[in-house]
């Protein structure tokens, strides 16, 4: 009777963790099933040919408009189906392996059942299956970062593995910067913060060999980035910065009268400003302004700086309406998803606006922003944020009872990283607030509730050794190890 028992108590527990893994993995194949087709932009020709095995999109010295990571990706499938196919099956493996890490981590049953549905519903929400079915280069990034959130967790939770998983940890952030140029502040913030805390627990030799491979791949990653931008005829360093006189972003009208006060600034480069259509504009300014080609290739982007240290009020309005774009429901309609979780559990990972800009009649980000910009009474709740807020409130009350404060200053850092790369994309790219900041969106929350729960769950364990949380039984020799 007492085998039994043990048995099913064996099952229970299997069922509790392969049922959010089982609900992730149906949502993704339900996806495919249902949207065989990926989702075109007018950027997805700059990422694939279209075709298989051609690698003419792949440069490893950055000539060529995208990274090699994500072209060199897409070039190995014969179509645009297999090639979204592909993006589901590694999306599901990254969350499966979050989920397998959460269930090492000594959990109550509930506590892990809990905390897995949710991360199962995160990974199955449109906030991220949307970037599995289109040709762009962000569910590679996000499942890259969902991949650094799991290394993470294991390096300060779980004591097993510590010199694999610093390896692991290590690439996994060399190649997230190789995938994107301004992803530079995220990278460097981390592999200090890591660095930080395995330089006492790791071998001489294995710190040497991991710092020299820091900086081949930071001189190799930044050399590719340069080239990438100036592979543009309007990179970031010139003329996409004139997206911030477009009438979609809401500085605009600021940063013309900067401009307007300087000298050296061409008058066709602000004139017309706010841009009705940013797109014709650049190329009226290109075509018929040639003295705005030395400024846009020079001058633009450090008076760009100059009017973000001297205007931070601007700065705070760039920030918000980004964090509002990218944290909300409403930034899911790049491409299509389906879900086996009901749409309340999406609106409380992702929040609501109300009304819905994604059944509207609005087809462009400008006409987004003119539709908010009414004055119309809006209603937008961001869980995330509260989510964030929580984690860092908790970690930082920990900081008081706790004797190693080391591990908690990282977790602090891990959150604070990813807050300055979005502010860093959402000042700098307003014409891209969502699709840059989808990786650092979902790292965030994908964290901060995991340490919520490990903070309410064990205020008194410590991150690098395993514990137990909740209420805690004798292992029974029949039981076979966990997943």
């Amino acid at each position: 009777m007492k085998q039994t028992v043990n048995l099913q108590r064996w099952n229970f527990d299997a069922s509790m963790r392969i049922i959010p893994i089982l609900l992730l993995v149906l949502s993704k194949i339900l996806t495919w099933l249902a949207f065989p087709s990926a989702s075109l932009h007018p950027d997805s020709s700059s990422y694939s040919t279209g075709s298989s095995w051609n690698f003419s999109l792949v440069s490893f010295t950055g000539h060529s408009g995208r990274p090699w990571p994500v072209t060199f990706f897409f070039a190995l499938f014969p179509d645009d189906s297999l090639r979204i196919l592909a993006q589901l099956i590694l999306s599901t493996a990254v969350w499966v392996f979050l989920m397998l890490t959460i269930s090492k981590l000594g959990l109550a049953r509930k506590s892990q059942f809990a905390l897995s549905c949710f991360i199962s519903a995160i990974g199955a929400s449109p906030l991220v299956t949307q970037w599995d079915t289109t040709i762009l280069g962000t569910s590679l990034m996000i499942s890259n970062s969902v991949l650094i959130v799991a290394l993470v967790i294991r390096m300060l939770y779980i004591k097993k593995f510590q010199r694999l998983n610093f390896i692991l940890l290590i690439s996994v952030i060399h190649f997230f910067y190789l995938q994107k140029f301004s992803n530079l502040p995220f990278v460097l913030i981390l592999v200090t913060v890591v660095f930080y805390w395995t330089w006492s627990t790791t071998s001489k030799k294995l710190r040497v060999g991991a710092v020299v491979a820091t900086i081949i791949v930071f001189a190799w990653g930044t050399v590719m980035g340069i080239n990438i931008n100036n592979s543009w005829e309007k990179s970031y360093s010139g003329s996409t910065l004139l997206w911030q006189l477009g009438s979609q972003s809401p500085t605009s009208l600021e940063f013309r009268t900067f401009l307007s006060k300087k000298a050296d600034v061409p008058r066709c480069i602000y004139l017309e400003a706010p841009y009705r259509s940013i797109n014709e504009s650049i190329a009226k300014i290109s075509n018929s302004c040639p003295e705005s080609s030395e400024y846009l290739r020079g001058r633009f982007q450090k008076d760009f700086i100059e009017f973000v240290v001297k205007s931070p009020q601007s700065v705070t309005k760039l920030i918000s309406i980004g964090v509002g774009a990218s944290f909300s429901s409403s930034s899911s309609h790049y491409g299509s998803s389906v879900s086996l979780f009901p749409s309340v559990a999406t609106a409380l990972i992702t929040g609501e606006l109300s009304p819905d800009l994604r059944f509207s009649s609005v087809e462009s980000q400008e006409e987004a922003y003119l539709e908010l910009s009414k004055g119309e009474p809006k209603w937008l709740h961001l869980p995330i944020i509260g989510f964030v807020c929580i984690a860092l409130l908790l970690l930082i009350l920990r900081l008081r009872n706790q004797a190693k404060k080391k591990d908690i200053v990282v977790g602090i850092f891990f959150i604070l990283t990813n807050l300055i790369q979005l502010g860093v994309n959402f000042v700098l790219l307003p014409s891209e607030w969502v699709r840059q900041g989808a990786p650092f969106v979902i790292s965030l929350l994908g964290f901060s509730v995991i340490s919520i729960v490990i903070s309410f769950s064990a205020p008194q364990s410590n991150f690098s050794e395993p514990f137990l949380v909740g209420k805690t039984r004798k292992r029974n020799p029949l039981e076979p190890n966990s997943l």
